[in-house]
């Protein structure tokens, strides 16, 4: 499971401010690979210096002793012990830890014209084979990596042990050409090899393995005044940020121009129906069709719908669908078929709702639906629950707050939906109780 960071409601503010009004993200799987190297490199590396000094100051003595040359040197012989064990691998000095000549070279050449073997790993597009930037080396990204090998194992409602692997890439990785990602990397700028994690001495790649992994990437799907938007969510910052993900770009804007999302019904084992979005990407190359966002029928949505806040039926009329937005208009009669009758009128208050999918690393994360208030019982409705919050703070209502909210007709009906008894007590004390005292 992703460990999203993603703050969607200060998202959806920047967005706004753009005029760009967010109606679905998904979330797709991008193929990488993790690439484990040995490489010969002609820059030192950073304990030349020390090595230098250790090889020098072996001289002194009969033999590599460890111990008197860490004491020479105040270091820990733990230290000393592993650089001469890179020597051993290096043969700058022998088995007899007796320097050799590639070791007086070693400490005597220019220090830009040597080579040793380090080993260096590299994250790799999937696709171009091409290195990946610095950042996405950073723990934030690279605890997202989806591997071939992982599996999540939980227990389901019935105590049974299921495993499940979220490895599933929505692009096919190309496969490993070892010349082609040593030219990829070869061919980056010495000064710009800092950005994409590459040693500066960089001459070839001596050996080469490589895991197969994925990498999480949101799409955002957007209306700006009638205009259709697709484009990189970075899921794994706060605000969102694509910065480092435009990389990325190359290999999916011919594909997410023609993003759009699909409802799918299916039945149960208990025979319920379950309702799922999801998008066209496993099709998409073949969509030539307007441009679009949604696709599915007003009746698929009804179902969805009643099933989502529990009403007992909807008529066609009350779902709305156009081709880029999608939502529900809410009369009296929607009002009183519902068991969620406050989740309804918070709805309809903000606007919107929506339906997330948190754990998903494929497939529809989030999609938005609009709340409109399709008669005037439900405008008051909604105007005496903004009254009632303004309420929240205060023990007791005054008496022309509660003089307010009986102005409105509806009002008993409209407190019970709002499950606000502590005010119906109010205004039936206010009505019947204080007037017998009065006589």
């Amino acid at each position: 499971m992703a460990n999203y960071r993603l703050d969607i409601a200060r998202f959806i503010d920047l967005e706004s401010e753009a005029n760009n009004n967010l109606k679905a993200v998904v979330s797709i799987q991008y193929p990488i690979y993790y690439i484990h190297t040995e490489i010969v490199d002609t820059k030192p590396h950073i304990l030349y210096g020390l090595d230098k000094v250790v090889l020098n100051s072996s001289k002194i003595y009969r033999s590599f002793n460890d111990d008197d040359i860490a004491k020479l040197l105040s270091l820990p012989s733990s230290v000393i012990s592993s650089r001469k064990s890179y020597m051993h691998k290096n043969e700058y000095i022998d088995k007899d830890d007796v320097l050799t000549n590639l070791g007086l070279n070693y400490i005597n050449i220019e220090e830009e014209k040597m080579e040793h073997h380090v080993s260096q790993d590299f994250i790799i597009d999937g696709i171009s084979l091409k290195p990946l930037p610095k950042e996405l080396y950073g723990i934030k990204y690279k605890e997202e990596y989806i591997f071939e090998s992982d599996y999540n194992h939980f227990t389901n409602k019935n105590g049974e042990t299921v495993s499940n692997r979220p490895f599933s890439p929505d692009l096919t990785h190309q496969p490993i050409q070892r010349q082609i990602i040593e030219k990829n990397l070869l061919d980056v700028q010495i000064n710009e090899r800092g950005d994409y994690n590459i040693p500066l001495g960089l001459k070839t790649l001596s050996s080469l393995t490589y895991s197969v992994c994925t990498l999480p990437v949101f799409i955002g799907l957007f209306e700006n005044n009638g205009v259709l938007k697709r484009k990189l969510i970075n899921g794994f910052d706060s605000l969102g940020k694509d910065d480092h993900l435009t990389v990325f770009l190359p290999n999916l804007e011919k594909r997410i121009k023609n993003l759009e999302l699909r409802l799918d019904e299916r039945n149960s084992r208990d025979g319920s129906t379950q309702y799922n979005f999801e998008s066209n990407w496993r099709e998409i190359d073949l969509i030539r069709d307007e441009d679009r966002l949604f696709l599915f029928s007003k009746e698929d949505l009804k179902g969805f719908f009643c099933k989502q806040y529990q009403i007992e039926d909807l008529e066609l009329t009350d779902v709305n669908r156009e081709s880029n937005s999608i939502g529900l208009k809410v009369t009296k009669e929607v009002f009183q078929k519902t068991k969620l009758k406050k989740k309804l009128l918070e709805n309809i208050k903000r606007g919107t709702d929506y339906f997330l999918k948190n754990k998903i690393t494929s497939g529809v994360w989030i999609i938005f639906f609009d709340f409109i208030a399709d008669d005037d019982f439900i405008k008051d409705a909604v105007e005496l629950s903004i009254l009632v919050d303004d309420l929240t703070s205060k023990r007791f209502p005054e008496e022309k707050i509660l003089l307010k909210i009986m102005a409105y007709n509806n009002h008993r009906h409209i407190l019970v939906a709002l499950e606000e008894y502590r005010l119906l007590e109010e205004i039936d004390i206010s009505n019947h109780m204080l007037n017998l005292k009065n006589e």
